[in-house]
């Protein structure tokens, strides 16, 4: 995993910024990363900011004044990737909306309110839908070798089966909300007490059982005080929302049960479920000033041993022996610096007998990891099981040995800046962390199409694909213009792709390409012409131009001048001069150089369309329906000036 970008503000007066302030940070599975600060105006009056952004283009962020009166403690997407979830210290709920399906257009039509008490835990009701992660089948090229569909109930549902949404709170006086949407638009919102005796809750996290019964964990803070778990069942009993909690069996961190130790580290700072999906799996961190020890815990059914009078009392009862849930400590670490900051996979994984051992070796596989981060501003790839630390990143530096002597890292003068949030992207692949300043800095891994053998693979396969459907029908057959009549265009581009693909293909030991390979693919562009592509959408995204090991710098609001957009390394069909005519990529209309029409734009591909339909027959109106929400290559939409270059 490579440092991908810094995206930062340019200009930001000290004297508005509160870096003290709460930070919370999600990522949405439609690659939309949401997140907080807090602006202080000339009369000292707080803005409660939230930010969004597409992971493509980080620095056309779009932010948005919350109107929320006190801190924002969570943000939460649903599970379409479309709703926000914001709650604050003063127990107010927002749900956000995009308006038209633009990614830069919010709107906040319902909520909810506890008044007066903070939201320490905020979560979407289960829809139902839940993928499990095989680690073996990780580096597989298909969606649905890497993914399975499990069994899950949702957490409330409609007549007919339908999951009905809605979210829960968690609130610091001990209250659980539960906030359901009814198909008119109404909603029933209903509070109740976690249990009999109320207490302070400072920490606490939701998860979901298959059941379709939902699971609290929370935490007062002292690391002296149990990790207290709650299951929570949601109905609707005429017309109103129904809560019931029951107890479940609470647990001692491990690392308090030495007296000497519970001294020294005496606050629980993190409390997190290891998944969504996943109630029966639960990290913890307790925390001094200066170190930090976590811990992973599983809850497990075990047996009750039966005392023999018993069991000749009643036979029946040996050949079933009761069970009992009892949480059990999975692993741990030793002393680690002060932790600042968890980001934990978002999809359950899936382990086979092999992968049990995986799980205890060094072994790493996307997915099987979770994110530490520390104030001395380094971040800690470990396992999600054994907690082995596979790999230390700082923020402006490359990857470090494990094994360094602490006295050979880097030491800053002040205060170090440290990530105070931070989320895993929904393919565990990427990593977005929000420092104390604010900024953003994603970590994903570099890639080169060129050094693709898996791409180029699939390439040829296409090729032969096309080629045996033009035996079939030759309209299947692209058409080429060649210099030479005599010339087979397609099987010249088969032989080229087919020499990169044997230096870099996965079975066999990578080489550079030869000299005389280099000098063929140069003599190309004499042998084929290439019409102007002009009609084609060309995406200004970054992706496609990361470098390894070269870390972006980029700044918010501020479109930067990225590797290999430059007029040399582009080809020339897709160079945009200005002035150029601009195209309406989806209902293939000519827009004008300078379009008077509001436009938007993919974040993924770049194809920009009107946002009012010009047609008026039914046909056209219905095709172009199916692209209101999406782009045609599943990208969002994004509202573009009116003046676009």
């Amino acid at each position: 995993m490579d440092l991908a970008y810094i995206c930062e503000w340019e200009k930001w007066p000290k004297s508005t910024h509160c870096p003290s302030g709460p930070l919370a940070c999600t990522w949405s599975c439609r690659n939309l990363i949401a997140f907080t600060t807090d602006l202080r105006s000339d009369d000292q009056d707080l803005t409660r900011m939230i930010h969004i952004l597409d992971t493509e283009h980080p620095w056309d962020v779009h932010s948005i004044r919350s109107e929320h009166s006190e801190a924002i403690t969570c943000l939460e997407w649903d599970q379409s990737g479309s709703r926000l979830l914001s709650a604050d210290a003063d127990g107010q709920i927002k749900c956000w909306s995009m308006a038209d399906h633009l990614a830069n257009s919010w709107e906040s039509p319902v909520g909810s309110v506890v008044e007066g008490d903070p939201i320490v835990a905020l979560s979407w009701l289960h829809n139902g839908v839940k993928l499990a992660l095989h680690v073996e089948k990780s580096g597989a090229s298909s969606f649905g070798e890497k993914f399975s569909r499990v069994k899950f109930s949702p957490s409330l549902t409609l007549f007919g089966g339908k999951p009905m949404e809605g979210w829960i709170a968690v609130t610091v006086s001990g209250l659980v909300t539960v906030s359901l949407l009814k198909p008119s638009g109404q909603v029933l919102t209903s509070t109740e007490s976690l249990c009999r005796l109320r207490g302070r809750v400072a920490l606490a996290d939701i998860a979901f059982t298959g059941g379709g019964n939902i699971v609290v964990a929370t935490a007062d803070g002292s690391s002296a005080s149990p990790v207290q778990l709650y299951k929570v069942c949601v109905s609707v009993v005429n017309e109103k929302c129904r809560i019931d909690t029951e107890l479940l069996p609470s647990l001692f961190m491990r690392c308090t049960t030495d007296l000497s130790r519970r001294d020294r580290l005496p606050a629980i700072t993190h409390l997190k479920f290891l998944a969504r999906d996943m109630s029966e799996q639960v990290l913890l961190c307790a925390s001094s000033q200066t170190s930090s020890v976590v811990e992973c815990w599983s809850l497990r059914k075990e047996g009750l041993p039966v005392n023999n009078i018993f069991q000749q009392l009643s036979p029946a009862v040996g050949d079933k022996q009761p069970t009992i849930l009892k949480w059990r400590i999975l692993s741990a670490t030793n002393d680690l610096d002060r932790v600042s900051a968890v980001a934990l996979p978002k999809l359950p994984i899936s382990l086979t007998n092999t992968d049990l051992k995986v799980a205890s070796d060094t072994q790493f596989y996307p997915g099987l990891g979770l994110a530490l981060a520390f104030h001395d501003g380094s971040v800690h790839i470990v396992h999600r099981l054994s907690l082995q630390t596979m790999a230390i990143f700082y923020s402006s530096a490359a990857p470090r040995p494990i094994d360094e002597p602490a006295l050979k890292r880097p030491r800053t003068t002040g205060p170090a800046v440290h990530f105070k949030a931070m989320q895993l992207s929904w393919t565990s692949l990427a990593l977005v962390g929000i420092d104390n300043h604010g900024r953003g800095s994603p970590l994903r891994p570099g890639h080169s199409f060129l050094r693709d053998g898996t791409s180029l693979g699939m390439l040829r396969e296409l090729m032969v694909v096309i080629r045996i459907w033009g035996l079939l029908k030759p309209s299947c057959l692209p058409v080429y213009t060649a210099t030479s009549d005599t010339q087979d265009s397609m099987s010249l581009l088969f032989r080229l792709l087919t020499k990169l693909w044997i230096c870099c293909r996965d079975e066999g030991p990578t080489s550079e390409p030869d000299e005389a390979l280099v000098d063929e693919c140069c003599l190309l562009p004499s042998q084929l012409l290439i019409p102007s592509l002009d009609w084609l959408p060309v995406s200004d995204g970054l992706v496609s131009r990361l470098q390894p090991k070269q870390p972006l710098r980029l700044h918010f609001g501020k479109a930067p001048a990225l590797p290999g957009s430059s007029t040399g390394l582009q080809l020339d069909g897709l160079i945009r001069a200005p002035g150029q005519p601009k195209m309406d990529h989806l209902r293939r209309l000519h827009l004008g150089a300078y379009p008077t029409e509001a436009c938007k734009a993919c974040t993924r591909c770049g194809c920009v369309t009107m946002l009012k339909s010009p047609n008026k027959t039914t046909a056209v109106k219905q095709w172009e329906q199916r692209w209101i929400k999406n782009c045609l290559c599943g990208g969002l939409w994004w509202r573009m000036p009116l003046s676009y270059p």
